[in-house]
């Protein structure tokens, strides 16, 4: 096995040594036929069973057919050399091991995207049974706004089950993690990858793990048997997320939340709550200062279609933008930001077929701030893509949303109205309510 920088692996040019652990070792490789740097992840199979190979080609056939934004690309995989091996996307960021505790908001933000990538994975029988800091990388841009959260690793704690691969400090380091069902052998199920995340998160918040032992065992009773933990114990400012994450570490599978999608969305919410109730009565914005909404004139504000069309699986109409679609996106947005707005400005770059945010603020009485564009939204943009004009639509542009209760909502493809909402259509609870 000539794994070393300069040699060549499986076809594969061997750049250089990422990171080792105790599920094996991660290469930075050049793919010589796309000429493309890409991660390829060795495990040696000694002692593995003669079923190795089968279970490692179904699984890692499983981790290839999982497309989605939060989820690592699986390329190629094989077996050479006594070890077995798949190259993926390689990720710019950080996983998030050495994350020390992090602003609520952020944990938030992590926590969505990951829900959505499990949620997934889960209902298409997939359960990745090792959601943990060290599979989660997380890129930030220049600012430091986290542009992208990434899930490793889908279907390698399933191939380790039941061999000798796996190296005490793996195991330990699973373990922190691990949901009652898997360690007293009653199976897992999607709640269970609900729970790895909760423990995630807890760690996330407080800068420490939820349960501690000297020991595997001990380790393994805590999560077993021991009571469950409130971020609130470790720091007090976090005390209303108490329930929402107590509930999620529940020790019964059915006592969780059904989806970990509803668990990011208690948890969204709640640090939305806390993040308001924090503010001094100085600081809360005047809602006096906000521009009265009036209603315009249906005539002057009526839908521009200018050569843009709806890029749908299955178009029912002709219509340019969807109202009821751009409406949901500024709610979930303005929900994620202030209590009072003035003005929102998001752009939204499309790729392929998914969406990715290059920038949205929002201006308040209290000052100008970004607000995360939420996997929620993401999907809401994904599901209704646009193209401009009624050529080959190869070429993919810019949807740019701007609201306020002013001036109602604008959306842009590029530099063209597309579609406007006026004031009046701009509901009073997007910026009235908490």
């Amino acid at each position: 096995m000539d794994l070393r920088e300069g040699g060549e692996f499986a076809g594969y040019r061997v750049v250089r040594k990422l990171g080792a652990g105790g599920m094996g070792q991660v290469w930075l490789v050049e793919n010589p036929n796309l000429r493309r740097l890409e991660a390829m992840k060795v495990v040696s199979t000694s002692g593995a069973g003669d079923d190795f190979a089968r279970r490692f080609t179904t699984e890692a056939q499983t981790a290839a057919g999982l497309d989605h934004p939060n989820i690592v690309t699986v390329y190629a995989y094989g077996i050479e050399s006594d070890a077995a091996w798949f190259t993926m996307s390689h990720l710019e960021g950080e996983d998030l091991v050495r994350a020390g505790a992090l602003p609520p908001a952020e944990v938030a933000t992590i926590v969505e995207r990951v829900a959505d990538a499990v949620d997934y994975a889960n209902s298409r029988g997939v359960i990745h049974r090792d959601i943990k800091p060290a599979n989660i990388i997380v890129r930030r841009d220049l600012t430091g706004l986290i542009v992208r959260v990434t899930v490793l690793d889908f279907g390698i704690a399933k191939l380790m089950d039941g061999t000798h691969l796996t190296a005490t400090n793996a195991f330990i380091g699973t373990l922190t993690y691990a949901p009652p069902e898997s360690l007293t052998g009653g199976g897992v199920v999607p709640q269970s990858d609900q729970y790895s995340l909760a423990a995630t998160a807890y760690q996330l918040l407080t800068g420490r793990p939820p349960f501690a032992g000297q020991n595997p065992g001990a380790l393994m009773m805590a999560h077993i048997t021991g009571p469950t933990p409130h971020v609130g114990d470790a720091d007090p400012a976090l005390t209303p997320l108490n329930d929402v994450i107590a509930r999620a570490l529940a020790k019964e599978p059915l006592q969780r939340f059904r989806t970990s999608r509803k668990f990011s969305e208690e948890l969204t919410a709640a640090v939305a709550r806390m993040s308001h109730a924090t503010l001094s009565p100085s600081e809360q914005p005047d809602p006096r200062d906000v521009p009265t909404m009036m209603r315009a004139p249906a005539s002057s504000t009526p839908p521009i279609p200018l050569g843009a069309t709806r890029v749908d699986p299955a178009p029912t109409d002709d219509r340019t933008v969807d109202d009821a679609t751009i409406r949901q996106i500024v709610e979930l947005l303005v929900a994620q930001g202030s209590q009072y707005w003035q003005s929102l400005h998001g752009e939204f770059q499309s790729v392929g077929e998914r969406h990715q945010s290059a920038s949205v603020t929002m201006a308040t009485s209290s000052g100008t701030f970004r607000v995360p564009v939420t996997a929620r939204v993401q999907q809401l943009l994904t599901r209704h893509r646009y193209r401009g004009g009624s050529d080959t639509g190869a070429r993919w542009n810019t949807l740019t949303i701007d609201a306020s209760p002013a001036h109602g909502v604008t959306v842009r493809l590029d530099d063209s109205d597309i579609s406007q909402l006026p004031p009046a259509e701009v509901a009073p609870t997007w910026w009235t309510s908490g």
